[in-house]
């Protein structure tokens, strides 16, 4: 039996589309040439392996920064193993052997007024103090690490 569906649908998929014509195909040529098109996305595509390797290389340098570049003062501080700290009376007792001074950052606290007026900037300064005694006795060397916080003023001049 000659079903309607079946014929429409035979129908249908015996049509073509029939080919543009010649002015058609120049008219879009010259709004968008096809060549141009294709390069284009041929270059685009061709990018993004470039891209991704890229992106690989700066998180891979970014990651050996992070491991290797200073750090700040709270991780600077996580890294000084705990001492004993020792007492100022018996720290004056001690001949000092070494004494080194780290500063571990600056911050900038503001400007304020002087006594006489004057703008000065203020500015914070942490230091890490590693000193190193050696005690009257002939005992081996007494090492002490402590930070330390210092206000500097700096004088603004005004014009």
């Amino acid at each position: 039996m000659n079903d309607p569906e079946d014929s429409v649908s035979a129908l249908l998929h015996s049509l073509a589309p029939a080919a543009p014509s010649d002015a058609l195909m120049r008219r879009l040529a010259a709004v968008r040439p096809i060549a141009k098109t294709v390069a284009r996305r041929a270059t685009i595509i061709a990018f993004i392996p470039r891209l991704a390797t890229a992106a690989a290389l700066l998180a891979l340098a970014g990651a050996v920064a992070w491991k290797f570049l200073p750090r700040d003062e709270a991780e600077a501080l996580a890294d000084v193993p705990a001492r004993p700290a020792v007492h100022p009376a018996v720290a004056a007792a001690l001949a000092p052997l070494q004494s080194r001074q780290r500063l571990l950052g600056v911050q900038d606290l503001g400007i304020a007024r002087d006594a006489q007026q004057r703008p000065v900037r203020l500015m914070q300064a942490r230091w890490l103090d590693d000193e190193t005694f050696t005690p009257p006795d002939g005992a081996p060397p007494v090492r002490q690490e402590r930070l330390r916080d210092e206000i500097v003023p700096v004088a603004v001049h005004t014009y």
